[in-house]
């Protein structure tokens, strides 16, 4: 995984500086995330080099309804609300993916993601995501977490 350090954009991202780091401390906070738990050192390694590590400040939005999906998220610490039509629908938290609805049907955002608390999660665009997808693990995986979305949506509707 690389990091970068000293980026603020507008939406709250805060990019963390780049540095080596030993394996073991790189896949442990990987490994607790449910989706990557069961996977080998050498694919989680792989994963790793796909993805960016951005922390996020409360209040930073992660998505924008309506608007084109160009990464998917993957929380590691911290809660965000999930809002539809400006109401709160649900919340994520660690291990929860959020933006894949988008990247998988290639349509637009179907819900706005606001950070309720500080957060790190790590960024895919729409290439490391289908790299993602080549696993049959995380693939099940972020489907059936897509699929429970959709029921979540669907009923908040």
């Amino acid at each position: 995984m690389f990091t970068l350090t000293g980026i603020n954009n507008d939406r709250g991202f805060t990019m963390f500086s780049s540095r080596p780091r030993s394996a073991e401390s790189v896949l442990k906070p990987l490994r607790e995330i449910p989706m990557f738990a069961g996977l080998s050192n050498s694919v989680l390694s792989k994963f790793d080099s796909l993805m960016v590590e951005l922390a996020l400040d409360a209040g930073a939005r992660l998505t924008t309804e309506g608007e084109r999906g160009r990464e998917a998220f993957i929380v590691a610490e911290g809660v965000a609300q999930v809002l539809v039509d400006g109401q709160v629908v649900g919340t994520v938290g660690s291990g929860d993916v959020v933006g894949e609805l988008a990247l998988l049907s290639g349509g637009t955002r179907t819900a706005t993601v606001v950070a309720v608390t500080d957060m790190r999660v790590y960024v895919l665009d729409p290439r490391e995501f289908s790299e993602l997808l080549s696993d049959a693990h995380t693939a099940e995986w972020i489907t059936s977490a897509a699929a429970g979305r959709l029921r979540e949506l669907d009923a908040a509707s």
